[in-house]
């Protein structure tokens, strides 16, 4: 028995398609990834392979990010409107073969995407009640409730390190470890607990395992973390050792230079390959003050890049599609892919939900990519 805990964010990437290991929003436009997924657990559930732990504050953070869940829904809708309004822009320059072919393409395309947003409708009631009717719903004490506001607000320890609101999810681990407790000793199963949000689950040093603070304070309790989903869903407990050495090895190989093009333009197309290689790395820079022409007088004179150890100068990969030629660049923070498509040489990252900018740098003579103020 494999007892397994999602946060909020994972039931949101279950139902709107988000693949949390690509980082990826649309790789369910044109496939049943996230379909699949949730046929999967609801076959595990069922032979009583897997328990998935659930409690009422993940019940109200799930209405609460609901809207969340119909993202993949907007995309397609969009799409459908640029088919349409492009299908106007060219109209004129058809003849009336032409655009009889293209008339016929337009409603097969419009009839996919319809079918797509009813599908997609269909699966995030399906999730919702996978969520509410087939999972363990468990008890918050309100020994965990006083033990994570302690956390809170002493915020020295993980995953209350930073300044976003972990309270939930936090409530969500300490029940599932408390529910766990005894269960595991019982049955010699193992927990798995899933969330993309690295930054306040593990450590520095290691991603995919549990802060040192979290492992400290769970004991020797078989409870494991894990980022992705898809990463849970392909194991077996017997397995499991030997596959996630496998799929570790092959990722890092595969992974070292390749990516899947985040544009929507070629996740919205099967037809072609998706996906690049990173054939450059370009610098974090820190100072807005790389941008000003060096030949000008300074109070205090500015670093120059060959005065900075090596072990300092941190980097980050840059790539294009080799189809649509998109710009990708690896979030400095997380190493999430970020895309520019309007080619202003603004990105943004989802999950740091961070801004950054594309440069030249004065002074070093060389690109660098730099944290922007969030917008008003």
């Amino acid at each position: 028995m494999i007892y397994i805990v999602f946060d909020t964010n994972i039931w949101v990437y279950l139902a709107n398609g988000y693949d949390s290991e690509k980082g990826n929003y649309y790789q369910g436009v044109f496939s049943e990834h996230h379909f699949a997924l949730l046929k999967t657990l609801r076959e595990k559930v069922k032979k009583n392979d897997y328990q998935i732990l659930v409690n009422d504050l993940i019940f109200k953070e799930w209405e609460r990010n609901k809207h969340n869940t119909e993202e993949l829904i907007h995309f397609l809708e969009k799409r459908k409107r640029e088919i349409l309004e492009s299908a106007k822009m060219i109209k004129a320059f058809l003849t009336a073969e032409d655009f009889s072919i293209q008339e016929e393409l337009i409603e097969k395309a419009k009839k996919e995407i319809d079918e797509k947003i009813l599908q997609n409708k269909k699966h995030i009631q399906q999730v919702e009640d996978f969520l509410v009717n087939s999972c363990v719903n468990i008890p918050i004490s309100d020994e965990v409730i006083k033990k994570v506001s302690i956390l809170a607000m002493e915020k020295r320890v993980a995953p209350f390190l930073s300044d976003k609101n972990n309270f939930p999810d936090a409530i969500i681990l300490y029940s599932s470890v408390e529910y766990l407790s005894d269960k595991l000793e019982v049955d010699k199963s193992r927990g798995v607990f899933v969330s993309n949000n690295f930054k306040d689950f593990a450590g520095e040093d290691n991603k995919d395992k549990f802060h040192r603070d979290i492992i400290v304070s769970i004991g020797e309790l078989e409870l494991t973390y894990e980022r992705h989903l898809t990463r849970v869903v392909e194991l077996t407990e017997g397995l499991q050792e030997d596959i996630e050495y496998f799929l570790e090895l092959k990722r890092e190989l595969f992974e070292e230079s390749h990516f899947y093009c985040q544009s929507p333009f070629c996740q919205s197309n099967e037809d072609y390959y998706q996906g690049g290689y990173f054939y450059t790395k370009i610098r974090i820079a820190k100072s807005i003050e790389e941008f000003e022409d060096p030949n000008q007088l300074k109070l205090f004179p500015l670093q120059d890049l060959h005065e900075i150890e090596n072990d300092k100068i941190k980097m980050v990969d840059k790539g294009n599609c080799d189809f649509c030629g998109t710009i990708h660049i690896c979030c400095p923070e997380c190493n999430s892919l970020m895309i520019d498509l309007d080619e202003s040489g603004e990105y943004y990252c989802r999950e740091c939900e961070e801004y950054y900018e594309l440069k030249n740098s004065a002074r070093n003579k060389d690109q660098i990519i730099i944290k922007k103020p969030m917008p008003n």
